[in-house]
């Protein structure tokens, strides 16, 4: 009975990490743990073209956007749950410029005799999202893989400013008409899917495609005229874009 007790405390000094005569520390195996990305910061830029009636230069229908290719910004941050998933946060900004030639060109159109000239500021779209992000490593290529999110947000919608002046060619006669701009905040959605190449388990780049939709409505927009009259106007407006972007990505494990 004393044999066994002095075996089985040999065996539990020997497990608590420290050695017996040199002999312990030998058996004892060593666990080395693999670094894993936690959070993922990403920074990227490019163009944003607009879509679908956000796009349109038809005067005709209320619902146009008259809205030009333009600028796009979106910084993200990703908290990795597991290899393949995380959960993405992201503040995404863009701005189209409002298309004041077409805008002229139809004017002229139905006005003949009558000059147009138009000054306008951009439309812009900028807000806070939240979703889902998911990734797969491309196995043939190290350091590569896919990745997608799926975020909504409320972001700020803000209109053009638009002035335009016409010119009366026969009478000389002036008049200028300015819409004030406008903003709302409402729902908005963003996809994103593309590419990361990390050279280290520190930094990386990335490029990718971004698709967003929302729709908002626009109340109490000021028009006023330059013989000191003044209206309200409210009007919806839905928006749709495709933004290529490149930037670059930041590791933390």
């Amino acid at each position: 009975m004393k044999n066994t007790r002095s075996i089985l405390f040999f065996i539990s000094f020997c497990l608590t990490g420290y050695s017996f005569a040199g002999n312990c520390s030998q058996t004892t195996p060593t666990v080395t743990l693999e670094k894993k990305e936690t959070v993922l910061l990403n920074f990227s830029g490019g163009s944003s073209k607009p879509l679908g009636e956000y796009a349109s230069k038809d005067l005709s229908r209320s619902t146009s956007g008259l809205a030009l290719k333009g600028l796009a910004f979106q910084a993200s941050m990703v908290l990795k749950l597991s290899t393949y998933v995380g959960a993405c946060a992201a503040y995404n900004y863009q701005a189209n410029a409002f298309a004041s030639d077409a805008f002229n060109k139809e004017l002229l159109a139905s006005n003949p005799g009558i000059t147009f000239t138009t000054k306008t500021t951009n439309w812009n779209i900028k807000g806070f999202y939240g979703g889902l992000y998911l990734t797969l490593p491309v196995k043939d290529i190290n350091g590569l893989s896919l990745f997608g999110s799926a975020c909504v947000g409320l972001p700020k919608y803000v209109t053009p400013m638009i002035a335009t002046t016409g010119i009366d060619m026969n009478t000389g006669v002036k008049a200028t008409v300015t819409q004030s701009s406008s903003s709302t905040s409402a729902a908005g959605f963003l996809l994103n899917g593309g590419l990361l190449y990390k050279f280290n388990d520190f930094f990386g780049i990335n490029v990718c495609a971004n698709y967003f939709s929302g729709k908002a409505e626009f109340k109490d927009v000021y028009i006023s005229t330059s013989n000191n009259t003044f209206t309200y106007t409210h009007f919806s407006q839905k928006f749709e874009s495709l933004n290529i972007q490149a930037g670059v990505s930041f590791i933390i494990n």
